[in-house]
């Protein structure tokens, strides 16, 4: 039988950081892949001019999917500075100002999919006990 995968919090040290800043990162079920795919996925009927007939045009905003990703999974963090050096807040706003950066978005993917894997193997080993 299926299982669903229960929520797990782990803290990783941010690389070659001199401030040794650390995130807390929880994994992402599939309500909250669904709300991301949800919130970045677009479609509008267009009228085509050439073929006379309606038509629907799909996006997907990247930039809505990393912001969406890093609100959800980031839970918390230490030792996050903005560019006046003062401490950041651990907040949707700043979560999704640190989307917007590359290697955090790289490091928080490499996280969510150890995490990932943890909580999987945290299910399988319930399953099998």
């Amino acid at each position: 039988m299926p299982r669903m995968t229960e929520k797990l919090s782990i803290w990783f040290d941010y690389p070659d950081d001199p401030d040794k800043g650390r995130v807390e990162i929880t994994n992402l079920d599939d309500e909250d892949i669904a709300m991301i795919t949800a919130k970045a996925y677009s479609a509008r009927n267009v009228y085509d001019t050439e073929s006379g007939l309606p038509r629907q045009e799909h996006s997907y905003n990247t930039l809505v999917d990393r912001q969406e990703t890093a609100v959800r999974c980031v839970t918390n963090w230490e030792n996050f500075f903005g560019t006046d050096g003062k401490p950041m807040k651990c907040s949707r706003a700043n979560k999704s100002k640190w989307a917007c950066n590359t290697a955090f978005m790289d490091f928080v993917k490499k996280c969510c999919d150890i995490v990932k894997a943890k909580a999987r193997e945290q299910t399988e080993a319930k399953r099998k006990n």
